[in-house]
């Protein structure tokens, strides 16, 4: 949020007067933008929407209707899980709860998927990690899951992948042994722990490419990182919804996977063939 204000101020010396009149409002009342629609706005500030439009465009935003959207993610942000916590807590029994469940987490995909540069983004990823000699996979606490379940089958498509967690131990010596020629993916959403920040700048210190799988385009080094891919993290209670980032690494998964499929038949077989001698499955 703040460097969303930020950039508003450093800006409004070169804004038309009109425009100013927008910009003053916002850092005062920026709370209050996603109830507005923008002529509700354009009425209550005397100016027009088409001022409103090009003040937003300066921004570097397609029209009102994405700074709406920006600003409510920045502000999902600012609300602590102890707030939706008692949120969550003060909600009457809904008999629609799952109805409404349901319908978040199908939005939560479809946003996560309706990035039209995934594809792209999916090959770019996939040029890191075949040139990769290991893969750091981190996250933690709530993206400590995420961090496993990703490195758990890149490694069973036979890559050098290693989650890094804070309950993994031995952070101090995945750091330690970073180098050039390795690869770091990172999880981090909101709200954005400052230990997965200090990785991610070492990791960019010692020349370690980093992908990074976020929520939000402002959230913390997605600036630093080589490739960033976003996910949908609405909830219905006090934490965000790993839905879309779930969704996302199965995207990751199948796209890898159908990369060098001799490699993964190889892998997969020895990788069966270990199961079947230690019997580690009812069949």
């Amino acid at each position: 949020m703040q460097k969303l204000l930020s950039q508003i101020q450093t800006l409004y010396p070169d804004l038309s007067q009109s425009q100013k009149i927008v910009a003053d409002y916002v850092l005062v009342n920026y709370k209050r933008i996603p109830f507005y629609t923008v002529t509700a706005l354009a009425e209550e500030l005397g100016v027009s929407d088409t001022t409103i439009i090009k003040f937003c465009m300066r921004l570097g935003l397609s029209g009102y209707g994405a700074f709406k959207r920006q600003l409510a993610g920045y502000l999902e942000q600012e609300v602590t899980t102890f707030d939706r916590m008692k949120q969550s807590a003060a909600s009457p029994s809904d008999d629609r709860l799952l109805e409404k469940l349901l319908a978040a987490e199908q939005m939560n995909l479809q946003q996560t998927f309706r990035d039209p540069n995934l594809l792209e983004k999916l090959s770019a990823l996939w040029q890191f990690l075949n040139k990769a000699k290991r893969c750091y996979v981190a996250g933690f606490r709530a993206s400590a899951m995420a961090a496993e379940y990703l490195a758990l089958n890149l490694v069973q498509q036979g890559h050098d992948a290693r989650p890094l967690t804070q309950d993994a131990g031995g952070y101090a010596d995945a750091l330690a042994a970073m180098e050039d020629s390795d690869l770091l993916i990172a999880f981090t959403f909101n709200r954005y722990a400052r230990q997965m920040n200090r990785l991610i700048e070492m990791a960019l210190r010692r020349k370690v490419p980093c992908i990074l799988i976020t929520d939000e385009p402002g959230s913390p080094c997605c600036g630093a990182a080589q490739l960033v891919f976003r996910c949908a993290t609405r909830t219905l209670h006090y934490n965000s919804s790993m839905t879309g980032c779930v969704g996302l690494i199965n995207a990751i998964i199948a796209y890898t996977a159908r990369q060098d499929p001799k490699r993964l038949h190889a892998r997969l077989s020895r990788l069966e063939q270990v199961f079947q001698e230690d019997q580690l499955f009812y069949y």
